[in-house]
């Protein structure tokens, strides 16, 4: 089965992306947008871990809004990306030898959660801050969760949609992920893109990438493409639209419940809300149908 959903520009928000990634069963999820690294802060805070030790943690911090017709606050979206602890370079091999225990590392996160006024330093370009330029904000793919459990496949046509942001869509399972390593022209990403998804059901994802290829041959986008997963993934079209419909309610139905079964198992008032909000959104997205069927 072959599903797709496609945005319009102005429905193409944070909230939106964010909500549709991670709740709707699509089998292909193709971003045809503009991407690379963003403005943002950098961080240098001290703090001091259960054991009264003091450290120090300096890092870049990236900020995005989710707005919602109709609600009353705005989401934020908050991604930190760790630069330095106590002058070690984060991930250097100093860092690994260092070996710096896991609950030092759990107090610094939950600390710098809690505080809100933080010592703030513009940056015009935070390096590895890889993104995806939606109608109203940014999206940077933070999720442990996609397509209800679906292992997708993901093309991410934007520029630089290699570094960091791919990291996120791999780690939670996707049959494939196709990115860029440089900033993409945009005649280049179109042709590319029209080729593959015309061989794709004829073909495995492997040949069809090698046709999307033509386009960049003898071109400074040469080898722009990199792809991550199973070369021989195919995937076979829908039998009918109405059939893929069904399937995409029946499984939004399913999620809705498995929710709501959490949501009674759950304590926690901020990981209530998170779930909250996808009950809410499946609902929304059921009702048209629900609606039909009355």
């Amino acid at each position: 089965m072959f599903d797709k959903y496609v945005f319009s520009f102005d429905n193409a928000t944070l909230y939106n992306i964010d909500h549709h990634v991670k709740q709707y069963p699509f089998d292909v999820l193709h971003f045809c947008s503009h991407g690379g690294e963003i403005d943002g802060h950098s961080i240098v805070e001290e703090f001091t871990d259960r054991n009264g030790v003091k450290h120090v943690i300096e890092y870049d911090e990236v900020l995005a809004f989710a707005i919602q017709k109709g609600a009353k606050t705005v989401g934020v979206h908050s991604k930190n990306i760790w630069r330095k602890l106590d002058g070690l370079i984060w991930g250097s091999r100093e860092f690994k030898e260092k070996m710096i225990l896991n609950y030092i590392i759990s107090d610094m996160i939950n600390e710098m959660d809690r505080r809100i006024d933080k010592n703030r330093t513009y940056k015009k370009v935070i390096e590895n801050s890889c993104m995806i330029k939606c109608w109203d904000s940014v999206y940077q793919a933070m999720f442990n969760i996609m397509a209800i459990h679906h292992c997708p496949i993901i093309f991410n046509n934007t520029c630089w949609s290699w570094s960091d942001i791919a990291d996120s869509f791999l780690s939670v399972g996707v049959r494939g992920y196709l990115g860029t390593l440089w900033e993409i022209n945009n005649g280049i990403a179109k042709k590319s893109a029209e080729l593959f998804y015309d061989k794709i059901f004829s073909e495995n994802v492997l040949q069809a990438l090698q046709s999307s290829f033509l386009p960049t041959i003898g071109k400074r986008d040469e080898n722009i493409y990199i792809y991550w997963g199973l070369p021989f993934t195919t995937l076979r079209p829908a039998t009918s639209i109405a059939k893929s419909k069904k399937n995409v309610a029946e499984e939004l139905l399913d999620s809705v419940w498995d929710w709501e079964d959490r949501l009674q198992q759950t304590k926690k008032k901020s990981t209530k809300e998170i779930m909250e909000a996808l009950v809410e959104w499946g609902l929304m997205k059921l009702k048209p149908i629900l609606e039909r069927k009355l």
